[in-house]
């Protein structure tokens, strides 16, 4: 999700429309068709705004738009399906790199779209137990001079500059982190020919703003970016607004003072109040 003056857009995960929902809370307009066409999608995977144009990843290339959601330019990527290795700064494209699993580079925003080489971002660790490095996630503040990576199965985030120098890892700590286990293999234990998979300790990571970083893993967790010292200033588990039911959003859009929520297991958009003080 992203805003754009009065509009919230908000795309069709792996779909072929972005959607444009006014102050009222309603539909004002459906973006996109289906195909592989100027202004066509298919299987969104992700929308962002650098502050001048709108990035919208679906399967195999990044289209650019104008905030009016006129057509610019397209560029190719990788087929991965990975929705999460997508994000965008005034002056980059971060993206999965090029040959080289799980790593996010940045690219020039600009024609070629070019890696700016020979930048790789996330570090390879020093553990006896690799198997939490199976894909990764990655965000940027609106202004650029921060970034926020993490694998999707380990409990740390890593944090850069917008010169992409290491500032700090954030890591998760208590009984879940103990007792989480990366590795997801059948019931009956190993079987021939099927190779095991991997869990996520975390499935989302967002700047709101220039002043907090939200985490998502199994609950929303907010960090303030004050003086770089990212204390955890929050913890939020969002219900449904008859309080019956939890949701698990994958996106979230801090616009004026609500904190929306998306989920693709949940017909609407949630807004909640969001205060801090």
């Amino acid at each position: 999700m992203i805003a754009i003056g009065d509009s919230i857009y908000i795309s069709e995960r792996y779909g072929h429309n972005i959607f444009a929902v006014g102050n009222d809370g309603y539909l004002n307009r459906k973006i996109g068709a289906q195909g592989k066409g100027p202004g066509e999608f298919t299987g969104v995977m992700g929308i962002d705004y650098n502050g001048s144009h709108i990035f919208v990843k679906d399967l195999g290339r990044v289209q650019i738009f104008t905030e009016k959601f006129e057509y610019v330019s397209s560029f190719l990527t990788l087929n991965t399906g990975m929705q999460w290795r997508f994000s965008v700064s005034p002056d980059y494209v971060f993206l999965e790199c090029i040959g080289i699993d799980w790593l996010v580079c940045p690219y020039s925003i600009s024609p070629p779209y070019a890696w700016i080489e020979p930048i790789k971002l996330l570090p390879v660790l020093d553990f006896p137990d690799r198997s939490g490095e199976n894909s990764n996630l990655v965000a940027v503040s609106p202004g650029g001079d921060q970034i926020a990576v993490a694998y999707l199965g380990l409990p740390y985030i890593f944090i850069y500059d917008g010169q992409f120098r290491h500032l700090k890892t954030v890591g998760f700590e208590g009984k879940r982190v103990r007792d989480f286990n990366p590795v997801v293999t059948h019931p009956d234990g190993p079987s021939g020919g099927i190779e095991p998979g991997t869990r996520s300790f975390m499935t989302t990571i967002k700047f709101l703003n220039s002043h907090y970083l939200l985490v998502y893993s199994r609950a929303a967790y907010i960090f303030d970016l004050s003086e770089n010292d990212f204390e955890m200033v929050g913890k939020v588990i969002f219900n449904t607004f008859n309080n019956t039911e939890e949701i698990n959003p994958v996106d979230f859009l801090l616009h004026d003072d609500h904190l929306y929520v998306s989920s693709p297991w949940k017909e609407y958009v949630y807004g909640y109040e969001f205060n801090l003080e």
